[in-house]
């Protein structure tokens, strides 16, 4: 009698980032391919085989690197916590997690003091025995291996992109569209609200000021909602508007590519306009001196 038969168990669904460039790869082909669906089918086929008894069945439709990020495998380690399954069944361990160490040790506390199962079609860990844990640390370093070297050509096919001009952004910012080669390219439609805040930005008006006065002309996103405070900063904060690309600006190697792009704005401008906001922007020092909120707009009739 096969030791799996009668079994209650999970099943856990997650596309890995290859499956996501292997979907997109075959839409551009003209073809349908459905990695969730596949692996369902074949996890559904292997159970049937043996017999198990699937009470859960977790689909995992966000692309996140760390349990945080995932609400279905959050469910599962719940509810696997709770004693509710004899083991979850998965097309592969790494798909449990493949992130850093704190969840994937997570991740094996929780199956190993609830005294769950790792099933896959191809073999089956128990986290209590020396071998099945030797195993499971051993599939989660070829994991995190196998991860960190996604997220570099990732990042390096991003710093490409960048370099070549391109927007790897998932939408333009107001003013711009992305043309058919993955360029912005100045928006005739919506132009006349990114020139309107830095011009009003330059004449001293602070970002809630701004939107203010947006929002009384009638000016909304391209989503119908007004233009915020935070969005008015953002946009002024945009080296996207003088024609720069850039990639990861705040970090300790950002890449920038002037010239990208047509500017809506020179660069004068949107230097003098971020200076001006960084002057009225509230401090978080206690001890700076005060600032008349009303500087810069009232002006003495003799000077």
């Amino acid at each position: 009698m096969n030791y799996l038969w009668g079994l209650v168990v999970a099943i856990y669904l997650r596309k890995s980032r290859s499956d996501i460039e292997d979907e997109k790869k075959a839409l551009a082909r003209g073809e349908v391919y459905d990695t969730l669906q596949r692996h369902r089918k074949e996890l559904l086929t292997f159970a049937r085989k043996n017999k198990l008894k699937i009470v859960d069945i977790f689909e995992e439709v966000v692309s996140g690197d760390t349990i945080d990020a995932r609400p279905e495998v959050q469910n599962l380690l719940e509810n696997a916590k709770n004693g509710k399954y004899d083991a979850v069944l998965v097309i592969a361990y790494d798909r449990l997690g493949r992130g850093d160490k704190m969840d994937q040790g997570l991740i094996e506390r929780t199956f190993k003091e609830s005294d769950t199962l790792i099933i896959t079609p191809k073999s089956t860990i128990d986290l209590n025995d020396e071998q099945g844990e030797m195993q499971a640390d051993f599939e989660g370093v070829l994991a995190r291996m196998e991860y960190r070297k996604i997220k570099g050509r990732l990042r390096d096919g991003k710093i490409r992109a960048i370099e070549e001009g391109r927007n790897i952004s998932s939408a333009a910012p107001i003013g711009y569209y992305v043309d058919e080669n993955q360029k912005l390219a100045i928006d005739p439609k919506e132009v006349h609200i990114p020139r309107m805040i830095f011009d009003l930005a330059i004449q001293g008006f602070g970002c809630v000021q701004i939107a203010n006065q947006l929002y009384d002309a009638g000016i909304r996103h391209r989503t119908g909602n007004p233009i915020g405070e935070q969005t008015v900063r953002h946009i002024i904060g945009n080296p996207k508007y003088i024609g720069t690309q850039f990639y990861s600006r705040n970090s300790k190697k950002p890449t920038f590519a002037p010239n990208s792009h047509t500017p809506i704005v020179s660069e004068e401008v949107f230097n003098e306009a971020n200076r001006l906001i960084k002057i009225r922007k509230p401090s978080n020092d206690p001890h700076a001196p005060l600032r008349n909120p009303l500087s810069t707009l009232l002006r003495c009739s003799k000077c």
